[in-house]
C-alpha cells in the first residue's frame, strides 16, 4: 500500500486511501476501552472485485483457459471469520491442490468439480495472516445468448 501511494501515477489511489482514514474505538479482547486511534476503513466491494481478479487469473493459470462468461463469484473477505471457521476451511480444501508462491507472502489452494460445469473454490492467503475464500460457480448460458 505504501509503495502504491508513493507512485506519482497512483495519486488518486493515495488520495482515496487518505480519505479512508477514520478514528475508531480500540478495545482489548476483554472489552476494555483503550481510546481511539486512526485506522483505514476498508472498501469491501473494491476488495471483492480485486480478489475476483486474482481468482480469474489463477483459474487461467491453473486450467489454461479464461473463466467462462456466465460465472458467479462469491468472495468472503473476512480473515477473522475464516480463522474462526478454520476446521471447515481445512476440510473443504483438504483434497485440493495447494501452491506456494512465496512461503512468507502468498499461497493458494483450490478445489474443482471434475464434472461440468467445473465449479471451483479458492483459498488465498497473504502473509500467512490475511485469508480470503472465494467460489466460482458456472451458470448455465442465458436463454437467447449468442
Amino acid at each position: 500500500m505504501l509503495r502504491g501511494m508513493a507512485n506519482p501515477k497512483k495519486q488518486k489511489y493515495a488520495e482515496a486511501t487518505m480519505r479512508s482514514i477514520r478514528d475508531v474505538a480500540v478495545t482489548t479482547p476483554a472489552g476494555l476501552y483503550l481510546g481511539t486511534r486512526p485506522a483505514f476503513v476498508i472498501d469491501s466491494a473494491r476488495l471483492k472485485r480485486t480478489f475476483e481478479r486474482y481468482i480469474r487469473g489463477l483459474y487461467r493459470h491453473e486450467f489454461g483457459r479464461r473463466v467462462p462468461t456466465e460465472t458467479e463469484f462469491n468472495i468472503a473477505v473476512d480473515p477473522e471469520r475464516v480463522l474462526a471457521e478454520q476446521a471447515v476451511v481445512e476440510a473443504t480444501f483438504l483434497g485440493g491442490t495447494t501452491k506456494v508462491v512465496d512461503p512468507e507472502v502468498f499461497f493458494y489452494s483450490y478445489v474443482r468439480d471434475e464434472k461440468p460445469p467445473h465449479n471451483s473454490g479458492w483459498l488465498l492467503v497473504f502473509f500467512n495472516t490475511f485469508a480470503v475464500v472465494g467460489a466460482a460457480r458456472m451458470l448455465p448460458p442465458s436463454v437467447g445468448a449468442p
